[in-house]
């Protein structure tokens, strides 16, 4: 009688053990899509990074070259309203990507923030 006991027992922690396997292994398999998506986030977060670097430093430039065309004209010449008009996009780009939003309320990346900083990286090399 305490064999049958014992074996029923055994049965019972054998399968307790495998149902808390499978249970690891989803969890294991769940974190790790999480973790791709944090993945993503962080290179999406890398990509702002470096496109408003390279915004700034264009801007600084023309910045630097509009200061050396102003004079004391009253009117702006040609080449200076030109370098107005690229400080005035670049400060526009720069504050679309500060205000893009790179994931939703739920914590998933936004395919928006991927789209408006391709846009821009094409618009500023144009600048």
């Amino acid at each position: 009688m305490t064999g049958i006991c014992w074996g029923i027992s055994g049965s019972l922690a054998e399968t307790k053990a495998r149902e808390e396997s499978i249970e690891t292994k989803i969890e294991t398999e769940r974190m790790a899509c999480v973790l791709d998506g944090l993945k993503a986030i962080a290179n999406r977060v890398v990509e702002g990074e470096n496109l408003l670097y390279a915004l700034s430093g264009k801007l600084k430039k023309s910045l630097t070259a509009l200061q050396s065309l102003a004079g004391n004209d009253t009117e702006l010449s040609v080449e200076a309203a030109k370098e107005l008009d690229a400080s005035v996009q670049l400060v526009k780009s720069i504050k679309q990507v500060i205000e893009t939003d790179i994931c939703n309320a739920n914590g998933f990346l936004t395919k928006k923030s991927g789209v408006v900083f391709r846009k821009i990286e094409k618009e500023i090399k144009n600048v």
